[in-house]
């Protein structure tokens, strides 16, 4: 006979009563660890209650707060004085690393 070309597979058998006893506990403990990692989701705080107006009283309406308007002018200005005086009105700050070399026209009037 020739030499065999594959080479023999060795098959473990586990007897069936330690696949019992095995097999649940290997499952169970891979669920107890994804239960573990997930948190649960917060629970938002209970609403303020509104209070109630007396009966006889009128119900104020809220101070509206006009929007603020500027005028400006840039006319041939370099970028970072734009920018500088956006950062000021604002009150946030340009972060790039980028800045255009060229000048800037802008005529704003809101009056």
């Amino acid at each position: 006979m020739a030499a065999s070309r594959f080479r023999s597979v060795i098959v473990l058998r586990a007897p069936l009563w330690k696949l019992r006893r095995w097999l649940p506990a290997v499952l169970l403990s891979g669920l107890g660890t994804t239960v573990l990692a997930v948190q649960p989701p917060p629970v938002p705080a209970p609403p303020m209650p509104t209070p109630i107006p007396a009966a006889g009283a009128a119900p104020t309406p809220a101070a509206v707060v006009p929007e603020k308007t500027y005028s400006v002018t840039f006319d041939k200005a370099s970028w970072d004085v734009a920018f500088t005086w956006l950062e000021k009105i604002s009150g946030l700050r340009l972060i790039s690393t980028i800045r255009p070399i060229q000048t800037v026209i802008l005529k704003v009037d809101n009056k």
